[in-house]
């Protein structure tokens, strides 16, 4: 997950000096979809092919997309890291959202939460952070109650699970 940050970082700056992050986002995105025809990532990552032979079937597969684009996904077969190439345009999309203003919210749950509640959930996290909120919500039975808010590598743990860990730690404290 490293290297696939690492590369999004490099592509981001790229589309910054060109002044293309959106165009950069869906040529990422073709680049995935395209990539994952069968018999593709298999003929790609092959020890036995030369790159030479695996250059020509990714320009042959990928027409209509940039030189660019073209040159990232070599770059990625050559270094065999085709692998990351899911995970780089993940990343890239949330290093995009983080610069237009919005941020990516993992909310947890005990329970489903309705529409209204989510709404009222996006609304103060927005309101905390100054920023524009897309959320992703789950569910976890074992929270129990209350809600996990996971912002990029932050978490803040206000499940009812956490406070009777901290609950119990306490007691047992209090007892030695």
């Amino acid at each position: 997950m490293v290297a696939a940050k690492r590369y999004a970082r490099a592509v981001l700056e790229l589309a910054r000096e060109s002044g293309e992050l959106d165009k950069w986002r869906q040529e990422l995105e073709k680049l995935s979809v395209l990539l994952q025809e069968p018999g593709l990532p298999a003929l790609l990552r092959s020890p036995k092919l030369p790159f030479g032979h695996k250059k020509k079937v990714l320009d042959e597969r990928l027409k209509g997309l940039s030189p660019l684009t073209l040159n990232l996904a070599g770059l990625l077969v050559l270094r065999g890291r085709l692998g990351l190439l899911n995970s780089l345009v993940k990343e890239y999309g949330r290093l995009v959202d983080a610069h237009y203003g919005i941020e990516h919210i993992e909310v947890t749950t005990a329970v489903p939460l309705g529409q209204s509640d989510l709404q009222q959930v996006s609304g103060r996290l927005a309101a905390a952070l100054g920023k524009k909120v897309i959320l992703e919500s789950r569910v976890e039975p074992a929270l129990l109650g209350g809600l996990v808010v996971r912002v990029g590598d932050h978490l803040i743990d206000g499940s009812v699970r956490k406070r009777l860990e901290l609950l119990g730690k306490g007691l047992a404290g209090a007892r030695s």
